[in-house]
């Protein structure tokens, strides 16, 4: 099968990104197109005109629309499907776009609307009656809460108590331990396959994303893995890799949806014997993965220059 791989951050969709977020943008796109080679596809990818990876690529000139350009490509290149990588409402209307003209080994773009709006996604979750911590669009009366954009990424433009605006939510503060669970979905069911401690920094008021560790092992793991599948079906039509983020403090409490390939995946397919890319394309057709067994921890740490990755024994 003929691959076209498009990330968002390494192909130039912001040209004056945290460097973070292109290191990160670099980790994704790397993990998808190495691990659809290993399964023998011939993979294009799609990069930037200053981050070239090597192999079959394709250049995405700064003047040109994405959508646009990966339509253009797939007829050009003859390929089978699109795997795009990117911010939550990048990605719907990418795949909005390719719905009904090619394969896009993604969620359905009405599921990518709703999982990319946070406070959507809160109102949703809140009828299925999932635990989450308390959330508003407007003051918050808690002591400790979060501001956080209703729309974005990577704990960008989060804040502890200050900083509010029209396009923010307030979310209770839940002290635990910062966590995700990796998913795989269907569009209808899913498996929990991971779960992640989060490095989140702080500096003054400000919260940040530094990496994190694969596998987490903690008490509430069974009970994290059947939230996080309940949230990821409550959304029909997710598809491929989910990741939800978590707190877990007495019980886990759901943070937000990254319908997406996330950076801790990168970890899981080191920690285990576990081809991520492979995994989302079958979970795309509708064949759900099994839990892996782990033969390492596998710690990362996110900074500018680059991700690095620690193995220890379990």
């Amino acid at each position: 099968m003929k691959f076209l791989v498009y990330e968002y951050f390494s192909s130039g969709g912001l040209p004056d990104q945290k460097k973070s977020l292109l290191m990160e943008g670099l980790c994704m796109l790397n993990l998808i197109v190495d691990g659809l080679r290993r399964e023998k596809h011939h993979v294009y990818s799609v990069i930037g005109e200053l981050n070239n990876i090597g192999g079959d690529v394709v250049v995405l000139e700064k003047q040109m629309d994405p959508a646009s350009f990966l339509m253009e490509k797939v007829d050009e290149l003859g390929v089978d499907y699109v795997y795009p990588i990117a911010p939550d409402r990048e990605l719907a209307v990418i795949a909005s776009t390719l719905k009904g003209e090619v394969d896009a080994v993604c969620s359905e773009p009405d599921a990518l609307e709703k999982a990319a709006d946070k406070w959507q996604t809160y109102i949703l979750l809140k009828k299925k009656g999932l635990r989450q911590p308390e959330t508003f669009k407007d003051r918050c009366p808690k002591k400790n809460f979060l501001v956080k954009p209703r729309y974005g990424v990577g704990c960008e433009g989060v804040s502890l108590n200050s900083g509010t605006s029209r396009e923010s939510i307030n979310q209770e503060y839940i002290k635990g331990t910062d966590a995700s669970v990796s998913v795989f979905s269907d569009g209808r069911n899913s498996k929990a396959v991971s779960l992640n401690k989060q490095h989140i920094t702080r500096t003054g008021n400000i919260l940040g994303y530094s990496g994190g560790v694969v596998p987490l092992s903690h008490p509430l793991s069974d009970d994290a893995f059947i939230l996080a599948e309940k949230a990821v079906n409550s959304i029909k039509g997710l598809k491929g890799c989910v990741g939800v983020d978590m707190v877990l403090s007495d019980e886990p409490y759901i943070i937000e949806i990254n319908p997406r390939v996330t950076t801790s995946m990168a970890a899981l397919e080191q920690a285990a014997d576990f081809n991520v890319a492979a995994s989302s394309l079958e979970a795309y057709k509708g064949n759900l993965p099994k839990r892996p067994e782990f033969k390492s921890n596998v710690e990362f740490n996110l900074t500018d220059e680059g991700i690095s990755f620690f193995h220890t024994d379990i």
